[in-house]
């Protein structure tokens, strides 16, 4: 990168959502396999404000955010995901919506949902 570049990525924002029964994972989402609910930031929206809206308009739960629980970015890849953790509420509104467990996550899950699962089992952060 030359001096003076100024690289732009877009930021998304992810949220795992703790059912008490389970994480909350969308199935096969957008054909690119089951995934957390996330969504790109849109301009004058908070990270916030974006993870409260994804979550109801994906699944159809409320949610009550608990912290930020990490920030991805690679050097590799043009996006930065901020990361949420949250317990959930409510009747989920489609069906391609599941519980899941650490030991029962589907074979699916896309790579950025496999980092994030990984470290949230863990409690890296």
């Amino acid at each position: 990168m030359e001096i003076g570049q100024n690289p732009q990525h877009k930021v998304f924002v992810s949220v795992v959502v703790d059912m008490g029964a389970g994480l909350i994972l969308l199935k096969d989402y957008k054909d690119e396999g089951s995934s957390i609910p996330s969504s790109q930031l849109k301009t004058g929206q908070s990270l916030e404000e974006c993870a409260l809206l994804l979550v109801k308009e994906q699944t159809g739960l409320n949610v009550e955010l608990t912290r930020q629980f990490h920030t991805y970015s690679h050097h590799t890849k043009d996006f930065i995901n901020v990361v949420f953790k949250a317990r959930g509420w409510g009747n989920v509104s489609s069906k391609d919506v599941g519980s899941f467990h650490e030991m029962n996550l589907p074979s699916s899950l896309t790579e950025t949902g496999k980092e994030i699962l990984n470290d949230y089992f863990h409690e890296r952060y």
